[in-house]
């Protein structure tokens, strides 16, 4: 479930929060996710739970409205949040809810899964999978999952508790205290430690240098790393990519990133680019997680072709920018790759073609307009230059 953010503690009574009868010593207000681990003893197993929720923490995770709730434990995609005023479009976002989190960690600990079921679920999931809810005079140990009235959380001890907030805080560390809405119970773990699952492998890219991310909507495609030249749709689904660069940055659907990532479109287009804006493992001018780098400056090839020029012409820091860096000289000289950007009009031609090279100034990787470039023509590409 998500709490509404901003909530501050009402049931602190001196230096305890009281929780339905639960006393217990209370931490500060929050702790860096470095400090997410056992407080004082307890189970092994409830240490490989902490431990997995912890794993999460520090690993970035994301906080996703219903995510966790798939068939298997784990990150998964969310769903809408419209509640409480406040509205968070989580369909295209994998990641954790506070009881996807405290259904994996305790699936990682001891093997048993409890079922894909919300915090309204948990008293009666909990109970009829070796958990024991405690009496209002058994104090608090590290592991025990607390249920509220909407939110579920694992306690680290010494007043600090592992979830999952929402999705404006994330997953993190808090204090106990933080959340005001009432206890249903304490539950603590009593089985035999179950058999944890071996850890997952990571596979292999698939399809030779594919790597398969989804696409959470239809995505419009480029012939370059910017908005200058639009080639045609890659539908939303599972969709597989080369490699990512950074480019021009794109604002759309609320997201703005400026990393862009090598595909083959719906529309038949071979090696677009989509924004990483529409694949969904993204973040605000992030990369994609597990998607290589591309060699060469936006997957550029490292062949060098060479062509006249046929006047010294001005290179320049981007197929868009429009900046100029230094010069090219007159004639032979090679070049890597070309992509379609902004149109230069000089010398009586004009052209929005643009090929990459490293000048005569010093600078690598840098653009020349098609413009100088002979065999080229108005608007045109130069032959025998692959596209980048």
């Amino acid at each position: 479930m998500k709490k509404l953010t901003g909530m501050i503690a009402a049931s602190v009574c001196g230096s305890a929060a009281v929780m339905g009868g639960f006393a217990v010593t209370q931490g500060d207000a929050a702790h860096a996710a470095s400090n997410c681990h056992a407080y004082g003893a307890t189970s092994a197993a409830a240490n490989r739970a902490i431990a997995a929720a912890c794993a999460e923490v520090n690993a970035g995770v994301k906080y996703s409205w219903d995510g966790g709730h798939a068939a298997t434990p784990g990150p998964s995609y969310g769903a809408v949040y419209d509640e409480d005023g406040q509205y968070f479009n989580d369909t295209h976002k994998i990641g954790l809810d506070c009881s996807g989190l405290v259904r994996y960690a305790w699936y990682e600990a001891t093997g048993v899964d409890y079922g894909p079921y919300g915090t309204s679920h948990m008293q009666q999931e909990l109970t009829s999978h070796n958990f024991t809810q405690l009496s209002s005079d058994t104090p608090t140990e590290p592991g025990d999952v607390v249920v509220y009235n909407g939110h579920t959380v694992i306690y680290l001890g010494d007043g600090l508790v592992v979830q999952a907030e929402g999705d404006l805080e994330g997953l993190n560390v808090a204090s106990l205290s933080s959340e005001t809405d009432s206890v249903i119970g304490v539950f603590r773990y009593t089985g035999n430690g179950g058999t944890p699952p071996p850890p997952t492998p990571t596979p292999p890219p698939s399809g030779g240098g594919k790597y398969y991310e989804n696409v959470w909507m239809n995505a419009p495609s480029y012939r370059s790393t910017s908005l200058a030249s639009r080639a045609g749709t890659l539908d939303s689904g599972q969709n597989y990519f080369y490699c990512q660069t950074k480019g021009q940055e794109v604002a759309a659907q609320g997201y703005n990133n400026d990393w862009w990532l090598k595909t083959d479109d719906d529309s038949g287009n071979s090696g677009v680019w989509v924004n990483a804006i529409y694949v969904s493992t993204g973040s605000n001018n992030g990369s994609i997680p597990g998607v290589p780098t591309c060699t060469g400056g936006g997957g550029s090839p490292t062949a060098k072709i060479y062509k006249n020029v046929w006047q010294s012409a001005s290179s320049y820091s981007s197929p868009t920018s429009m900046r100029t860096v230094g010069v090219l000289n007159a004639g032979s000289n090679y070049f890597y790759c070309q992509t379609q950007g902004a149109e230069l009009n000089a010398s009586g031609y004009q052209n929005d073609w643009w090929l990459k090279t490293d000048d005569d100034s010093g600078n690598s990787n840098v653009w020349v307009n098609a413009i100088f470039v002979s065999g080229g023509s108005n608007n045109g590409q130069i032959p025998g230059i692959p596209a980048c």
